[in-house]
């Protein structure tokens, strides 16, 4: 594996702590704070629109080398999550939240970019699965030491680790990813441009529902599996290692297979797969042991689309690559913020924990249908990634 590839994987092993395992902590850090869950589920969308902010500053960055740029983004990447374990009311840290979400999907966007130029020729999608693979590590082993942590010791203890680890990636990055010069080199305008195809916006249909699915669920996975499913809380980091292993396993599968079929066809497989399991969760989370394995399964397939997602925003906009990630970030982000807060409407009015896996099934639906509409309009792309 090149250096560089793995200094940026060890970027988004951070990022997946801190975005996952604050759902999994919320619990704990509504208790501190005094506030109730669907409350603190807040902070998870906060987190998001963090991100979809930054997604969108990242379009004006053409000028910045993308090592100058991934070096300044997991900067903030360590000042958010140290402010954010020193916040002591509700609104401090909501806003710790909006500023560690800055860097996230512009790391992202970048790291993609960078893994891109990186890879072999053939291997994009499997470059960028190796940058991704952070992400799902993180939920295999740092997600459950930090619930674990949250758990036993304090929540702010997860943020203080991220931080200091975001810092330990800035001297890997220095180190290891080589100067790159940044290709995007058009006016804003010119940049803009690109967004007449009609193909982006389908693309970034199916990117904002397949995440407003996951995130509506997985947002709430903690009371899910304690409250509806019956495990203590004590099992919830095996639990959450086991949610980390199908990450793991579907950022692999996916890449291999999206170099090989094209990553249209993997989208539209993954998001109908997602609306089955999120049926399956919403009949049967009260039964343990099924619910865990459609845990693992749901989280698997989420996993599946990241790489081919962005892949194929890069082959959209090539020549326009920031604003190509910019665009896909956005509909991650805002896609996750809104489920997020659909979720948190639904269980408001007093609706079970079982409920946001329904509404994710609806969204799932939807993107599987806008997928294999793109997949009619744009032939010439989804065949080879």
């Amino acid at each position: 594996m090149k250096k560089g590839l793995l200094a940026l994987a060890l970027g988004t092993f951070g990022l997946g702590i801190t975005e996952f395992s604050t759902m999994a902590i919320l619990p704990y850090i509504a208790q501190d704070i005094h506030i109730d869950i669907p409350t603190a589920g807040t902070f998870v969308s906060a987190y998001l629109l963090g991100t979809g902010t930054g997604a969108v500053l990242l379009a004006f960055a053409g000028r910045f080398g993308l090592k100058q740029i991934l070096l300044t983004l997991i900067g903030l990447v360590a000042l958010g999550n140290l402010c954010s374990s020193l916040a002591t009311g509700y609104l401090p840290l909501l806003l710790c939240r909006f500023v560690a979400g800055l860097p996230h999907g512009a790391f992202y966007g970048t790291g993609a970019v960078v893994a891109g130029r990186l890879a072999n020729e053939g291997g994009s999608n499997r470059a960028v699965a190796v940058v991704m693979t952070g992400m799902m590590v993180a939920n295999l082993v740092g997600v459950p030491l930090a619930t674990a942590l949250g758990a036993m010791v304090s929540w702010r203890l997860v943020f203080v680790a991220v931080g200091c680890w975001a810092l330990l990636v800035l001297a890997a990055i220095w180190r290891y990813v080589p100067s790159l010069e940044n290709t995007q080199t058009a006016s804003i305008g010119s940049q803009l441009a690109g967004l007449k195809n009609r193909k982006v916006w389908l693309w970034l249909a199916v990117i904002f529902l397949g995440n407003a699915a996951v995130f509506g669920w997985y947002s709430y996975i903690t009371p899910l599996l304690t409250e509806v499913a019956g495990f203590s809380s004590s099992r919830l980091p095996l639990l959450m290692a086991l949610a980390g292993l199908g990450m793991v396993t579907g950022n692999f599968a996916s890449g291999k297979l999206s170099d090989k079929f094209g990553s249209a066809r993997v989208v539209s497989t993954a998001q109908g797969l997602i609306c089955l399991v999120f049926v399956c969760i919403f009949l049967f989370a009260d039964c343990p042991w099924l619910c865990v394995v459609l845990t693992v399964a749901g989280i698997g397939c989420f996993a599946a689309l990241t790489s081919p997602e962005q892949v194929l925003y890069l082959r959209l906009l090539r020549g326009r690559e920031l604003l190509g990630m910019t665009m896909a970030q956005i509909g991650f982000t805002v896609g996750g913020a809104a489920g997020a807060s659909c979720s948190g409407i639904i269980l408001e009015a007093g609706h079970d924990f079982h409920y946001p896996a329904l509404m994710g099934a609806v969204f799932a639906l939807t993107g599987c249908l806008v997928s294999l509409v793109f997949s009619r309009k744009g032939e010439g792309i989804c065949g080879n990634g």
